[in-house]
Formats: structure tokens, C-alpha cells, sequence
């Protein structure tokens, strides 16, 4: 009996407790105090999120300042680099100008000075356009030189700019002759070279008892009125050993390596002939 009394007891002191519980957090009074409680942790956590946003605004602003720091210099080093390259092409081209006041004049003819104002990509070798045309009295198969040296000739004409066909490509013939042997032959491109290969010319219709050697002089014959002779073309070059090839047993024919830099080439002179 005892014993049932204890356990009401107990029940009734739970029960009581967790009214008590219930009371204290659903009630105004629990609710209060929790609050109370759990604030200063709510401040903590605020101030840190705070922080970190600051630090985050920091951090993005000085990344910025350094990428914009970092831009300008690059800007500016770009602009140093054009610079540069400026004034590598104003050395080049006062070089050549150079080599063309040099130039020897030839009794009975006229020095023109032109500037190379367009070059084909895909005939970059073979042929350009000139700044100087009919206007200025440059007429069709006039020689062009470069340096001092035959480039090429004249191969159409407009008011005010011409054509030239370089000794590099084969449509571009003339006469020539051989060192001091005096033997004359005809002088054109060769298909298939590039600057790598030892020769970009060659001369055929040559004598085939011709005594050549690497090294000789080949030059303009004269032959016709648009080309005076002994202008410096290039020089022969062996291959194999050999600087001579015949040509089905009737002719002989000869490698030849021009004088004339005709890759980068800026201003060149025309040839005129004087009126009588």
C-alpha cells in the first residue's frame, strides 16, 4: 500500500516538472530567458559574419587595384614593343635609301627612285608593285635594281605604279652574259626554290664548250634598248661539283644565286632610258 502511494507521488512530481518545463519554454517568461541566454552568442556570430564581409570587400578591392595595376603595365609594354619595332623598320629603310643615294649613275640614263607599295603573299618572291608609273615616264621591260643589283624588270605599267616581275620568277628572261668568257645566254627564275636553296636562277642557251666555274660574275649583256650591260646580276653556283649542265648535248646551262635581297626589299630604282 505503501509502495502505490510512493509511485503516485512520483508520477505527480514528473507530472508537475514537466508542466513546470512546458510553462517556462513556451511561456513569456521562458521565452525571455532564452533570449537573454542565447544574445551575446547571436552578437558574436553577427560581428564575425560582419567581419568577414569586410575582409571579403578588402581583399576584392586590392585584387582589382592589382589587375588594373597589371593591365597598364602590359598596355605599356605593348606600346614599348610597337616602339621598337618602329624604329627597326625606319633603320632598315634608311639603310636602304643609303645604298640607292650610293648608286653609280649610268651615262645615257636616268635613276629613279621607287618605293615597293604592294606585294602578293603568294608571289612574294616573283613580283611587287612600285609606287612610279607612266606619269613619271616608267615604260614596260625597264630594269629594276636593288641595291645596285639587278631585282627584276618592268612587266605592266599604270599612271602611277608598275609591275616588276623579280629575276626570280621564271616569265622574267633577259640576256646575259658569263664572267669574262663573254658567252651570252638567257637568264630566268627557277620554280620550286625558296631562300634555303643554293641558287634561284639559272642561264640556259649557253655554248656547251662554255669554261665555267663557280663564283663568275654574271651581268647584262646590253642586248636591246631597256637594259644596259655589265649591271651585276649574281654569280654562279656549283652543284655537285658541278657548275656547268648540258642540255640535251645542244646547249649547256648554269645555276645562278642573284645579288639582290628581294625578301624584305622596300625602295629600289628604275632605269630610264634618256631621250636623244
Amino acid at each position: 500500500m505503501i509502495q502505490l502511494e510512493t509511485k503516485k507521488l512520483t508520477f505527480m512530481l514528473c507530472g508537475l516538472v514537466l508542466l513546470g518545463l512546458g510553462l517556462f519554454v513556451f511561456g513569456a517568461f521562458g521565452e525571455r530567458t532564452s533570449h537573454a541566454l542565447t544574445r551575446p552568442f547571436v552578437k558574436l556570430w553577427r560581428k564575425a559574419l560582419d567581419s568577414k564581409d569586410v575582409a571579403v570587400e578588402w581583399v576584392d578591392a586590392e585584387t582589382l587595384a592589382k589587375d588594373k595595376k597589371i593591365l597598364e603595365l602590359e598596355k605599356k609594354v605593348l606600346d614599348l614593343q610597337l616602339q621598337v619595332g618602329d624604329a627597326r623598320d625606319l633603320r632598315a629603310e634608311n639603310s636602304q635609301m643609303r645604298k640607292l643615294l650610293k648608286l653609280e649613275q649610268h651615262p645615257g640614263w636616268t635613276v629613279l627612285p621607287a618605293e615597293v607599295i604592294i606585294r602578293d603573299p603568294v608571289l612574294w618572291d616573283y613580283a611587287f608593285t612600285i609606287d612610279k608609273g607612266m606619269a613619271e615616264g616608267v615604260t614596260v621591260g625597264a630594269v629594276v635594281m636593288q641595291a645596285g643589283n639587278v631585282a627584276g624588270r618592268v612587266a605592266k605599267v599604270e599612271r602611277h605604279q608598275s609591275m616588276v616581275e623579280t629575276v626570280l620568277s621564271p616569265n622574267c628572261r633577259f640576256s646575259v652574259t658569263i664572267g669574262s668568257t663573254g658567252d651570252a645566254g638567257v637568264l630566268h627564275g627557277v620554280k620550286g626554290t625558296d631562300r634555303t636553296s643554293p641558287f634561284r636562277c639559272q642561264t640556259d642557251f649557253l655554248p656547251l664548250d662554255i669554261e665555267a666555274m663557280g663564283g663568275m660574275k654574271v651581268q647584262t649583256s646590253g642586248l636591246g634598248i631597256l637594259m644596259p650591260g655589265g649591271l651585276p646580276i649574281g654569280e654562279v653556283v656549283e652543284v655537285e661539283g658541278k657548275a656547268k649542265e648540258d642540255i640535251e648535248h645542244a646547249r649547256a646551262m648554269l645555276r645562278v644565286k642573284p645579288y639582290a635581297e628581294l625578301q624584305d626589299v622596300r625602295f629600289v630604282t628604275v632605269l630610264l632610258k634618256k631621250n636623244q
